[in-house]
């Protein structure tokens, strides 16, 4: 990044820092019955991401959570998702922060099929960020045999 264009993005961090105080997204990791996890289509560059986004004006992030799933993906959650985390992209600005849920009971209600993927057949151009996110989670996540519950 060259000089003119730090200067710029600082300056419009600081901006935006005293005027919004903070910006606020969410991602989900949606896993299916064979454990695998969906990814969309980026939409600024080519490659794949968890789905989300920013969370609106007076709305939660259990309820942008689910607006974002119906709009990207075509899906609604079946029951409460679980939060996982918090994070910060100092890299971007300090004052954005993502909440990360992970999804396992859900259903399919219009639009295409979402693409699934397994852990060991992410694709290659998948945003850095979504990808150590998922891992961390797939890692935990207990196997499809020894997660076998009743569905409701």
């Amino acid at each position: 990044m060259k000089l003119w264009q730090k200067v710029i993005v600082k300056t419009l961090q600081w901006h935006w820092r005293h005027s919004r105080g903070l910006t606020l997204g969410v991602q989900a990791i949606v896993v299916d019955a064979e454990h695998r996890a969906l990814l969309i289509p980026q939409t600024r560059t080519s490659g794949w991401t968890l789905p989300g986004g920013l969370v609106e004006a007076n709305e939660g992030t259990e309820a942008s959570l689910a607006r974002l799933l119906l709009e990207q993906a075509g899906i609604r959650l079946s029951a409460r998702a679980s939060l996982h985390g918090i994070y910060v992209d100092h890299d971007v600005t300090p004052d954005f922060h993502t909440v990360l849920y992970v999804v396992r009971s859900w259903h399919k209600v219009s639009g295409p099929e979402p693409a699934f993927f397994e852990r060991a057949t992410l694709p290659p151009a998948m945003e850095a960020t979504a990808r150590s996110r998922l891992l961390e989670v797939l890692s935990r996540s207990p196997s499809p045999a020894a997660k076998q519950r009743p569905t409701t």
